[in-house]
């Protein structure tokens, strides 16, 4: 018997998943072919992707930086230590200029 069914599968949709599974059992749907919401990425050649949504994780709390720590250390979140590429959207009449820059 299922106990819980959780809507989404990003950030807050996968997190009450992980702590009702300790005790429950739960089911995660998802509107998208996989998990991770506005966390995922978007594969756009064989070996590339791209990430679209989520530009990083700052946690707050001691409970949410031990979580995070968890996923890394299960290899399900890590550090990112490669560059950043900001997109800036300029509107001018009908045209939209699209600046980028590496950070």
């Amino acid at each position: 018997m299922l106990d819980f069914c959780v809507i989404g599968s990003g950030i807050s949709g996968s997190t009450i998943a992980h702590h009702l599974s300790k005790k429950y059992s739960v089911h995660i749907l998802d509107k998208a072919r996989g998990p991770g919401g506005r966390a995922s990425n978007k594969r756009f050649k064989q070996n590339l992707s791209f990430d679209h949504g989520v530009q990083y994780i700052s946690p707050k709390s001691k409970e949410f930086l031990k979580f995070i720590k968890t996923l890394c250390k299960k290899k399900e979140a890590k550090i990112w230590t490669g560059n950043h590429l900001d997109f800036t959207f300029e509107k001018k009449g009908n045209f939209r200029k699209i600046y980028w820059y590496e950070r």
